[in-house]
């Protein structure tokens, strides 16, 4: 398990689950939502958000035996459903605010 930490290394990536650093590296070219970040070095330094992408690539290519078209379709979908929820609480959130605002007005 990897610790709680702001940066973790390509090895660190790859020890935790089981992919080879090549591996990773392809997956930057196909995934363009994988982007970890560079240091002066060209050092890639991969964030929670890396993880958490790299954990659900795993699994959908492991797991649910999809391709990488297939991952990269499933990843697509998820965003934008992700998206959509984030604006609809945000027009909840707006919703409630306007109530409240004619509530103290009358």
């Amino acid at each position: 398990m990897l610790k709680d930490k702001i940066y973790y290394s390509i090895s660190e990536i790859a020890d935790e689950f089981k992919v080879t650093t090549t591996a990773l590296r392809y997956w930057e070219k196909c995934f363009p939502v994988l982007k970890p970040e560079k240091n002066k070095r060209n050092v890639r330094l991969y964030r929670k958000q890396d993880v958490e992408t790299i954990r659900k690539i795993v699994y959908l290519t492991r797991e649910k035996g999809l391709s990488l078209e297939g991952v990269k379709k499933e990843l697509s979908r998820q965003r934008i459903q992700g998206g959509e929820e984030e604006v609809l609480q945000t027009l909840l959130d707006t919703r409630d605010f306007l109530l409240e605002l004619k509530k103290q007005l009358n």
